[in-house]
């Protein structure tokens, strides 16, 4: 159904008869998201008025206000996407503005004083390659730097503003170059000026300076700001603001390194490793102690003491320390119950538990809807209920079972071979474990299709309509998470936020090496032996299939989550997610099926999981 006649022609006049100036009035500096909702309103009310052309202007205008900024390392040249996609619908994106839309936009763009709305219509028009369009560059950046600095806005639109006037500055070379000298100085202003009361304000713009790569010579100064605001929050015991000490005096540590100072930036390691003490302490300590979540704490602790290099370990005490939160966290490990609550799942049909997934994420803060996203299958796989239930099977075989089975890739070839069941032993004999794995691997990959289908699918859907997720949100959850290695939360991060975008193409192909690198890191640490020495002595890393083979992998990640990682990842038997993508054979249905929505979404779970289990007990 259209919204207005597609033939309908807009001018200035329907934009000044439009009340425009009521309605940004009414948003203030709210930010992109409620001048959207707002103009959307008005314009749904005047075409229910017959008032077509302001209508269809403010149409133009709410569209145009619903796209999304996506970080200038994503795409500097296309900037704009929409905000949501789902099932065939979605929010406007750049190309869906006509030339006549175009048109309109450069008649109004100068009516207005509002920065949010004049930034906005002065980029698309840049975007769009409009006839003025470096003028509506300069416009557009003059625009952005009104953004007030660390306004409470929704969803941080500031933080994307500014990157993006840092981004077009840039690109415009020459012609923007006094625009770029006027861009870093309001930012150190800001920084220099916070205080402790919006202490989460200074590692926003830290990390946008970094982001951009401004403020280079001003390092020190900043590291000691960073630094001396991080050490306000000593004597707090909130894990909160625990929390925002620890990511300060993590910034600290980048730009003390950037001023090239490794005694200082070794100094803040500390300073960040012992926050994670702190807040696991915090965990135990409380009316409803949770050791598990302290254990994941202790661990984040070790994993950050063993970034300090070797040659200021010792006057740091950095191996004493480690052995000691060594001994911590296996004792919280070891007091940890199972502290994970279920979501019951409903004993009805099909379509009621799909109705009932969709719901489970409704009206519910962002962060409550993750955590119902995140748990949607509980009670979660049980790999010894699967492989008791193949047993079972099996002890009463049918006749498919008596004979061996070959599988074939789409081209022809043999992929992999199982022998028939031996019925003259038992199906946990030695002599039926091929067999037996494949029609585990079977039923897992028909359980998933259940799982998908009746759960993730709706639930995804229902969240992301009622959710605006940002690519940082998900960055700053992996960095939060034990189990993503240090260095690896952006690439864990943009994974996830591929997912929620229904872009699985994109969510495979960065998590699946991120998987590998995970098994590794943590069996590298548990002292595992994960590289091989060929005969000319060349040290090489093994793959994640000989990884997964390692007598230490169960001990590990525990018996459950080898097998999934198996299953999906590693065996022919299944999916074999990461051996078909290295070599290139996923085209892209392939790359969007069951299994790989599936593993996206276990990879949530995986990072999710010790952060809820702190968060559910806060």
């Amino acid at each position: 159904m259209e919204r207005y006649p597609s033939d309908l022609v807009v001018t200035a006049q329907d934009f000044a008869d439009c009340n425009w100036q009521n309605i940004v009035a009414e948003v203030a500096d709210a930010g992109y998201e409620p001048l959207w909702r707002a103009f959307s309103k008005a314009a749904e009310l005047a075409m229910e008025a017959k008032m077509n052309a302001p209508g269809k202007a403010l149409w133009l205008l709410a569209d145009a206000c619903a796209m999304r900024l996506q970080p200038s390392s994503d795409n500097k040249l296309q900037p704009f996407v929409s905000t949501i996609t789902h099932l065939g619908w979605r929010t406007a994106g750049p190309d869906d503005f006509t030339e006549t839309d175009l048109e309109f936009f450069a008649q109004v763009v100068g009516a207005t004083a509002n920065p949010w709305f004049k930034a906005r219509l002065a980029d698309l028009l840049w975007v769009r390659n409009h006839k003025d369009k470096h003028r509506m560059a300069l416009t557009a950046i003059d625009s952005y730097r009104q953004i007030p600095v660390g306004t409470e806005i929704l969803q941080k639109d500031w933080q994307d503003c500014w990157e993006r006037v840092i981004t077009l500055a840039k690109m415009l070379g020459n012609a923007a170059a006094e625009k770029l000298d006027g861009i870093k100085q309001p930012l150190l202003d800001a920084l220099y000026a916070i205080t402790k009361l919006d202490g989460w304000l200074a590692w926003r713009v830290s990390e946008l300076l970094q982001r951009c790569r401004l403020a280079k010579a001003q390092a020190a100064e900043v590291a000691n700001k960073l630094a001396s605001l991080a050490r306000e929050y000593d004597a707090d015991t909130e894990q909160v603001q625990i929390m925002t000490a620890g990511r300060l005096f993590r910034h600290a540590a980048i730009w003390f390194d950037i001023a090239n100072d490794e005694v200082e930036t070794a100094a803040m390691t500390v300073q960040v490793a012992e926050c994670y003490v702190r807040e696991g302490m915090s965990r135990i300590q409380t009316s409803h102690p949770s050791h598990g979540a302290a254990a994941s704490f202790y661990e984040q602790a070790i994993q950050t003491y063993r970034t300090i290099p070797r040659k200021n370990r010792q006057t740091l005490g950095v191996e004493e320390r480690i052995t000691d939160l060594r001994r911590q966290m296996e004792e919280a490990s070891e007091k940890s119950l199972d502290e994970l609550g279920e979501i019951p799942l409903p004993e009805v049909d099909f379509r009621a538990q799909m109705a009932w997934a969709s719901q489970v994420v409704q009206g519910k803060t962002l962060g409550e809807a993750l955590q119902a996203f995140s748990c949607i299958t509980l009670p979660p796989f049980k790999y010894q209920d699967l492989r008791q239930q193949v047993m079972e099977r099996l002890r009463q075989p049918s006749l498919i079972d008596i004979f061996p089975i070959t599988l074939h890739a789409e081209n022809g070839r043999v992929i992999a071979r199982a022998p028939r069941v031996d019925t003259n032993a038992d199906p946990a004999d030695a002599v039926n474990i091929t067999r037996v794995l494949l029609e585990m691997t079977k039923t897992y990959r028909e359980w998933l299709n259940f799982y998908v289908n009746a759960f993730i699918w709706p639930a995804l859907g229902s969240l992301v309509v009622e959710h605006r997720l940002r690519e940082a949100d998900l960055i700053e959850l992996a960095s939060r998470s034990p189990i993503v290695p240090i260095g690896r939360e952006r690439l864990f991060g943009k994974a996830l936020f591929a997912g929620f975008n229904h872009d699985f193409v994109t969510a495979l192909h960065l998590l699946a090496p991120q998987v590998e690198h995970m098994v590794r890191y943590h069996l590298k640490h548990a002292g595992a032996h994960t590289t091989c020495l060929d005969r000319s002595g060349v040290q090489t890393e093994n793959g994640l299939s000989t990884l997964m083979d390692l007598p230490e992998v169960e001990t590990v990640f525990g018996e459950d989550l080898v097998f999934e990682i198996k299953a999906l990842y590693c065996t022919a038997m299944g999916p074999n997610l990461r051996n078909q993508l290295a070599h290139g054979l996923l085209d892209d249905q392939d790359c969007q099926s069951i299994e790989v929505i599936y593993a996206w979404w276990l990879g949530l779970r995986l990072v999710c999981h010790a952060f809820w289990n702190a968060a559910r007990t806060r």
